[in-house]
Protein backbone atom coordinates (compact mmCIF):
# COMPACT_ATOMS: atom_id res chain seq x y z
CA UNK A 1 0.00 0.00 0.00
CA UNK A 2 1.35 3.05 -1.21
CA UNK A 3 0.40 6.90 0.82
CA UNK A 4 1.33 10.10 -1.01
CA UNK A 5 1.64 12.57 1.27
CA UNK A 6 0.64 15.71 -0.47
CA UNK A 7 -2.03 14.33 -2.82
CA UNK A 8 -5.37 12.84 -3.02
CA UNK A 9 -4.69 9.97 -4.96
CA UNK A 10 -7.81 8.57 -7.46
CA UNK A 11 -7.26 4.71 -8.26
CA UNK A 12 -9.86 1.95 -9.18
CA UNK A 13 -9.70 0.25 -5.62
CA UNK A 14 -8.84 3.16 -3.03
CA UNK A 15 -8.96 7.28 -2.59
CA UNK A 16 -6.21 8.16 -0.76
CA UNK A 17 -4.50 11.14 1.00
CA UNK A 18 -1.44 11.02 3.38
CA UNK A 19 -2.14 7.95 5.98
CA UNK A 20 -5.72 7.98 5.39
CA UNK A 21 -6.91 5.24 2.55
CA UNK A 22 -10.65 4.20 1.79
CA UNK A 23 -11.18 1.11 -0.30
CA UNK A 24 -14.67 1.47 -1.92
CA UNK A 25 -14.96 -1.73 -3.02
CA UNK A 26 -15.08 -3.19 0.31
CA UNK A 27 -15.99 0.15 2.41
CA UNK A 28 -12.84 -0.40 4.77
CA UNK A 29 -10.83 2.54 6.19
CA UNK A 30 -7.30 2.18 6.92
CA UNK A 31 -5.52 4.67 8.83
CA UNK A 32 -1.94 4.45 9.68
CA UNK A 33 -1.61 1.48 8.36
CA UNK A 34 -4.40 -0.05 10.98
CA UNK A 35 -8.00 -0.72 10.19
CA UNK A 36 -10.27 1.70 11.35
CA UNK A 37 -13.56 0.82 12.30
CA UNK A 38 -16.17 3.48 11.02
CA UNK A 39 -20.03 3.41 10.54
CA UNK A 40 -21.64 4.17 7.11
CA UNK A 41 -22.16 8.00 8.30
CA UNK A 42 -18.55 8.06 9.12
CA UNK A 43 -17.21 6.35 6.15
CA UNK A 44 -19.21 8.54 3.87
CA UNK A 45 -18.19 11.63 5.73
CA UNK A 46 -14.57 10.43 4.79
CA UNK A 47 -15.18 9.94 1.62
CA UNK A 48 -17.09 13.11 0.66
CA UNK A 49 -14.00 14.82 1.80
CA UNK A 50 -11.40 13.06 -0.07
CA UNK A 51 -13.48 12.99 -3.45
CA UNK A 52 -13.02 16.38 -4.24
CA UNK A 53 -9.67 18.71 -3.68
CA UNK A 54 -11.50 21.10 -1.89
CA UNK A 55 -9.41 21.87 1.43
CA UNK A 56 -12.37 23.34 3.57
CA UNK A 57 -16.04 21.97 4.53
CA UNK A 58 -18.14 23.58 6.08
CA UNK A 59 -21.04 21.50 7.73
CA UNK A 60 -23.73 22.60 5.32
CA UNK A 61 -21.14 21.60 2.29
CA UNK A 62 -20.96 18.07 3.97
CA UNK A 63 -24.62 17.72 4.57
CA UNK A 64 -25.49 18.23 1.29
CA UNK A 65 -22.60 15.93 -0.23
CA UNK A 66 -24.61 13.60 1.62
CA UNK A 67 -28.11 14.36 -0.22
CA UNK A 68 -29.22 15.98 2.80
CA UNK A 69 -29.93 13.26 4.98
CA UNK A 70 -27.20 14.15 7.97
CA UNK A 71 -28.10 17.28 9.50
CA UNK A 72 -25.06 19.77 10.46
CA UNK A 73 -24.71 18.93 14.32
CA UNK A 74 -24.70 15.24 13.21
CA UNK A 75 -22.07 16.05 10.96
CA UNK A 76 -20.14 17.44 13.55
CA UNK A 77 -20.64 14.53 16.10
CA UNK A 78 -19.62 11.91 13.55
CA UNK A 79 -16.35 13.86 13.07
CA UNK A 80 -15.41 14.04 16.38
CA UNK A 81 -15.96 10.13 16.62
CA UNK A 82 -13.84 9.59 13.34
CA UNK A 83 -11.18 11.86 15.42
CA UNK A 84 -11.96 9.84 18.67
CA UNK A 85 -10.79 6.21 16.24
CA UNK A 86 -7.73 7.97 14.53
CA UNK A 87 -6.62 9.12 18.27
CA UNK A 88 -6.91 5.45 19.17
CA UNK A 89 -4.91 3.98 16.71
CA UNK A 90 -1.78 6.30 17.81
CA UNK A 91 -2.44 9.42 14.98
CA UNK A 92 -4.03 13.14 15.53
CA UNK A 93 -6.89 14.33 15.23
CA UNK A 94 -7.80 13.42 11.29
CA UNK A 95 -10.18 16.17 10.89
CA UNK A 96 -9.41 19.83 12.66
CA UNK A 97 -12.26 22.54 12.62
CA UNK A 98 -11.59 26.49 11.99
CA UNK A 99 -14.49 28.67 13.15
CA UNK A 100 -15.22 30.55 10.48
CA UNK A 101 -13.47 28.53 7.80
CA UNK A 102 -14.87 24.92 8.62
CA UNK A 103 -13.21 21.59 8.37
CA UNK A 104 -9.99 20.09 6.77
CA UNK A 105 -7.91 17.39 7.22
CA UNK A 106 -5.36 17.81 9.50
CA UNK A 107 -1.89 18.19 7.31
CA UNK A 108 0.38 16.46 10.71
CA UNK A 109 -1.63 13.61 10.75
Amino acid sequence: MIFHKNDINYLDDYISRKHLCLYPDTREVVFLCYKMHVTETEYEILKAMLSTRKKWFCAKDISAMLGGKISEQSIANHICNINSKAKHLGGRKLIKNMVQKGYFFNEEM
